[in-house]
């Protein structure tokens, strides 16, 4: 897990550790003055705490589930040969459709060989 990912999800929970007695502290004081003025006050400090704690969470949960899918990985490693060369195929296909439409200059520059044989 030595990637950014990794690294992100070291500081989520980190911060998550850092956060739940600040907010616990924000619970009792909002508790004890509740109905005075610095009691309201306190309640929107705990309510944007909470607020941003969740949506730390929800960051953690996904970095793990993005870590636990493989990443990261290099996809083209995993294409098996047979679908890479019909994937060259259709790249051949597409260049010839693009030189019917636009001329053999816009394929060049986009990089594209290939005929309009249908395969």
């Amino acid at each position: 897990m030595a990637s950014v990912i990794g690294q992100q999800i070291a500081e989520f929970e980190a911060e998550i550790a850092r956060r739940e007695p600040q907010i616990a502290g924000l619970q009792k004081l909002a508790r004890l003055n509740e109905g005075e003025p610095s009691g309201a006050h306190v309640q929107g400090l705990l309510t944007r705490a909470v607020r941003e704690l969740d949506q730390i969470r929800t960051q953690l949960s996904g970095s793990r589930a993005l870590v636990a899918s493989g990443y990261p990985s290099d996809l083209l490693r995993e294409v098996p040969p047979e679908i890479l060369a019909d994937l060259i195929g259709d790249s051949a296909a597409v260049a010839g459709a693009v030189r019917l439409f636009r001329g053999p200059e816009l394929a060049k520059s986009l990089n594209l060989s290939g005929s309009a044989e249908p395969r």
